[in-house]
C-alpha cells in the first residue's frame, strides 16, 4: 500500500501519457522523438525469443541467451520522428561473457518509410568489460550521421549475433548530439508529448537521514560483543556517524552502548539467506527495538519486502520516517526503488589498479582505487549519478601507505565517506595515517551544510553532487564550487587538470589561481588530495568537526571567494522525518556581488521552518583572498575593526598573512535580512 501511495504521482503521468497517447495525431509506435530525444528502453516479452530480463550493476534491461546456436532474433522498435536531421546514436549494454571469439558487437539497422535504408551498422564494445557503459558509433563516422530525412515512422533492429551473454539496457538517440547519455539514461519516449528529460527530473528520490552524509564504517568479519564494541570506539582514531556491524548478534542489547557512544548510529548487516528468516519470523521487528536503526541487505531484496521493513521500523521509532536500507540490488530509474534510500557497491579492493567485478546476481564491485574513481566521475558508465551511492572502501588489508593515504583523500568526496575496517584503532595506523583519516572525516563533517544542501538539490533535479567530464576523465566537480581531482596512480606528484567555466579557480590549501576553459599541471603532494574552488562560491561549514547528529547549523563559518559574483541557497531540515516533501525545510539565500568598487554579500531572510529550528544563528564570514579593507559596514551601520577574532563581539578582522577578512556576526535573527558591503 505504502508503494502505491508513493508512486501515486508516477500513476497520475502514466493515465495523462495514456491520454495523451489515445488522442494523438500521432501514429502508434513503440517510442516517440520529443524535441530531439529519443530513449529507447527495451522490455521482456514472449516477442523477443532467446532474450531475457537480466539486473546488473545498477539497471534492468535484457540479456541474450540462446537456446541453440544461429537462433539469435533482433529486438525490435518502432519509432516515430518529428524533428528530421542528423542524429547520434548511443547504446547502455555489455559484451562481458559474450563469445569473445565473435569480437565486434551487435548489427544495428534503421529503416525509413517504404523500407527505406537508413543506415546499418556495428557497434563495437569493449572486450573483457564487465560494466554498462554508453557506447557510441564506431565506424569512423562523425557521432552524429544518422539522418532522419523526414518526419515518420522508423524501425531500429538489433542483431545479437549469436553473441551469448550480450546485455542491451538502452538505446539513446540525439538530434545533432546535443544531448548525450549519462548514467542509466533517461527514462523511455512512450509519449509523443512528453520529453525524457523532463521525466527524469520529475522522478521523486527520498532523501536518507543527515547523518548518512557523514562518515561510516563497517565491521564485517569481526565478531563483537557489547564490550568489545565500547573498547573498539573508546580507542577509534576518529568516532564515526554510524557503524554497522555484520557478526555482532543482532539480539544483543544495544544499551550499554549507547549509553556511551549515543551520537552513534548503529546498524546490522544481513546476507541474503539471513533475511528473510528474519522476516518472517519476527527477528527484523527484534533488530529495530534493540536499536539497530539501518540494515545492510546482501543479496536479492523485493520490493514488497522494503515496505515491510518501513513499516517495522515505524512501529519501533514512529518519530524517526527516513529509513536506509543499503543495498546491491537497486534499479536507479524504477520509481519504487527511488522511494527507499540508498544504493551500495560491494567493496573496494584495497590496490591501486584492479579489475572491476560482478557476482552472480549482477552486484557491482568497482575494483581499486583508479576504478574506483571512474565509477564515480566517468559519464559514460551505468553507475554515474547514481543518487546517494555508497561505495565501501576497503582498508582490510592493507600495507601500502602512499595508497592508504590517497584512498582516505577521495573518500572525503564520495557521495558517501563509507570504510570497511577490520580495526579502526588508534593502534593500528601510522602517525600519517591517522592525521589524514582525521582531516579527512574532520572536513567532510564541516561540509555537512553544504553537502546537504546538494543532497536537496539532488532530490530535486535528481542529478548527482558529483559531475564528471567526458573528455577530462579522473577529475571531477563536487557541487557547484568545487572541482577535485583525485590522485589514483603511485609516485605522482603532479598532474593535468582542466579547469571548466570562466574566470577562474583557487587551489584550496595554497590559494593560487588557475584561468578557467583550460587545462594546467597542478601540484599533487602526498598530504592532500588537489583540491579547487571556483571564485565566486559561497561554502557553509560548521566550525567544528564531529558526529553530524551531535553538532547543529547555530554557527556557520561561510566562506566567500572573491573574483566572481555567486549565489548559494542553504537548506536545512530535522534531518530524520519526510517533513520535507511537504515543503517543511529552512532555506536562506547567500548572494555575493562586486559592484562599483565595494564587495557586497546579502543574507537573506530564512525562508519557511522546520520543527526545532533555532530562530538566531552566529556567522564567521570569511572573504577568501581580499585585500585590507577601507570600510565594512553591517546594514548601512559601520563595523569596528578587532584585533583578534572574538566570536561574541560583532567586528572585523583582517588576517594579513592569509589575505582573509573575517566578520562576526553573533546572534543575528534568521528572519532579517543582513546587508554587508566592504570597501577595498
Amino acid at each position: 500500500m505504502r508503494i502505491l501511495v508513493s508512486s501515486l504521482h508516477y500513476l497520475l503521468a502514466f493515465l495523462l501519457i495514456s491520454l495523451l497517447s489515445s488522442c494523438s495525431p500521432y501514429p502508434q509506435a513503440d517510442f516517440y522523438e520529443v524535441d530531439g530525444i529519443i530513449s529507447i528502453v527495451p522490455e521482456s516479452g514472449s516477442q523477443y525469443l532467446n532474450w531475457q530480463e537480466q539486473f546488473h550493476v545498477n539497471s534492468r534491461g535484457l540479456i541474450y541467451q540462446p537456446e541453440e546456436p544461429d537462433s539469435a532474433q533482433s529486438l525490435r522498435f518502432s519509432v516515430y520522428v518529428t524533428n528530421p536531421g542528423n542524429y547520434s546514436l548511443h547504446i547502455l549494454a555489455t559484451g562481458y561473457g559474450t563469445l569473445q571469439d565473435q569480437g565486434g558487437g551487435p548489427d544495428i539497422t534503421i529503416t525509413g518509410p517504404d523500407n527505406f535504408l537508413v543506415d546499418r551498422f556495428t557497434v563495437s564494445l569493449p572486450q573483457d568489460e564487465v560494466r554498462l557503459q554508453w557506447i557510441p558509433r564506431r565506424d569512423g563516422n562523425s557521432s552524429s550521421d544518422l539522418n532522419f530525412s523526414n518526419p515518420g515512422l522508423y524501425e531500429i533492429r538489433l542483431h545479437p549475433r549469436d553473441l551469448e551473454g550480450l546485455q542491451v539496457h538502452k538505446i539513446h538517440l540525439s538530434h545533432s548530439d546535443y544531448v548525450k547519455p549519462t548514467g542509466t539514461g533517461l527514462p523511455p519516449s512512450i509519449s509523443p508529448e512528453i520529453n525524457s528529460a523532463d521525466l527524469f527530473r520529475e522522478q521523486t528520490v527520498m532523501l536518507p537521514p543527515d547523518w548518512y552524509f557523514g562518515f561510516m564504517t563497517g565491521y564485517a568479519g569481526m565478531d563483537f560483543t557489547p564490550d568489545a564494541v565500547n573498547t573498539h570506539l573508546g580507542t577509534s582514531t576518529t568516532l564515526p556517524d554510524a557503524a554497522w556491524f555484520q557478526n555482532h548478534d543482532f539480539n544483543s542489547d544495544l544499551s550499554s552502548i549507547r549509553q556511551n557512544w549515543d551520537e552513534v548510529v548503529y546498524g546490522k548487516k544481513l546476507s541474503s539467506d539471513e533475511f528473510p528468516t528474519n522476516a518472517s519470523n519476527g527477528g527484523l521487528s527484534e533488530i529495530f527495538n534493540r536499536g539497530y536503526q539501518y540494515l545492510l541487505l546482501d543479496g536479492p531484496v523485493e520490493l514488497s519486502d522494503l515496505s515491510t521493513l518501513h513499516e517495522l521500523e515505524q512501529s519501533a521509532n514512529p518519530e524517526r520516517e527516513r529509513n536506509l536500507y543499503l543495498r546491491h540490488h537497486f534499479v536507479v530509474n524504477d520509481s519504487h526503488h527511488l522511494q527507499y534510500p540508498a544504493p551500495v557497491s560491494k567493496p573496494t579492493t584495497f590496490s591501486w589498479d584492479s579489475a572491476p567485478e560482478i557476482d552472480q546476481n549482477g552486484y557491482y564491485s568497482p575494483g581499486g582505487l583508479s576504478q574506483l574513481l571512474e565509477s564515480v566521475s566517468d559519464p559514460t558508465l551505468s553507475s554515474y549519478n547514481t543518487p546517494f551511492i555508497s561505495y565501501p572502501v576497503s582498508l582490510k588489508g592493507r600495507a601500502d601507505e602512499e595508497l592508504f593515504l590517497r584512498t582516505i583523500q577521495l573518500s572525503a568526496f564520495l557521495p558517501s565517506m563509507h570504510f570497511l575496517v577490520d580495526d579502526f584503532s588508534h593502534d593500528s595506523f601510522t602517525e600519517s595515517e591517522i592525521e589524514m583519516i582525521r582531516e579527512s572525516t574532520d572536513l567532510r563533517s564541516r561540509l555537512f551544510p553544504y553537502i546537504y544542501t546538494h543532497a536537496h538539490i539532488t532530490r530535486q533535479t535528481r542529478n548527482s553532487l558529483i559531475g564528471g567530464f567526458r573528455d577530462y576523465p579522473g577529475q571531477f566537480r563536487f557541487g557547484d564550487a568545487f572541482l577535485v581531482a583525485p590522485v589514483s596512480d603511485p609516485g605522482v606528484r603532479e598532474r593535468s587538470v582542466y579547469f571548466p567555466d570562466d574566470g577562474f579557480w583557487y587551489d584550496y590549501y595554497s590559494g593560487r589561481e588557475y584561468r578557467a576553459g583550460q587545462s594546467w599541471v597542478v601540484e599533487a603532494p602526498l598530504r592532500h588530495i588537489p583540491l579547487f574552488v571556483k571564485a565566486g562560491s559561497i561554502i557553509s561549514y560548521r566550525p567544528e568537526g564531529g558526529p553530524i547528529r551531535d553538532g547543529n547549523n547555530d554557527h556557520l563559518q561561510v566562506e566567500i571567494y572573491t573574483g566572481n559574483a555567486g549565489t548559494f541557497r542553504l537548506t536545512e531540515d530535522d534531518g530524520f522525518t519526510r517533513d520535507y516533501r511537504r515543503a517543511i525545510a529552512a532555506r536562506t539565500m547567500f548572494r555575493y556581488n562586486e559592484v562599483a568598487g565595494q564587495l557586497r554579500l546579502t543574507i537573506g531572510a530564512v525562508q519557511r521552518e522546520y520543527s526545532g529550528m533555532n530562530e538566531y544563528r552566529s556567522y564567521e564570514l570569511r572573504f577568501m583572498h581580499t585585500s585590507y579593507p577601507e570600510s565594512v559596514e553591517l546594514n548601512g551601520e559601520l563595523m569596528t575593526e578587532s584585533h583578534e577574532v572574538d566570536e561574541q563581539e560583532t567586528a572585523w578582522f583582517y588576517d594579513r598573512e592569509s589575505s582573509i577578512l573575517i566578520l562576526n556576526l553573533p546572534d543575528r535573527w534568521k528572519h532579517e535580512r543582513t546587508e554587508i558591503a566592504i570597501t577595498p
